[in-house]
């Protein structure tokens, strides 16, 4: 029985990626992480209505 596992470069950085962010995560105030993420929502929202009005 011959088991093999392969791990590429998207995996690795994947998994830097997280680490990172869960460290800066770990650093940051509720009120800062609640900004962010209300300023993610609205850039997604921007996203779709720009996709729309081009179609």
């Amino acid at each position: 029985m011959s088991i093999s596992i392969v791990i590429d470069w998207k995996f690795a950085g994947a998994l830097g990626l997280t680490g990172v962010l869960v460290y800066l995560v770990s650093k940051i105030d509720p009120a800062e992480a609640k900004e962010a993420f209300n300023h993610a929502v609205d850039a997604c929202k921007e996203i779709a209505v720009a996709s729309k009005a081009y179609r």
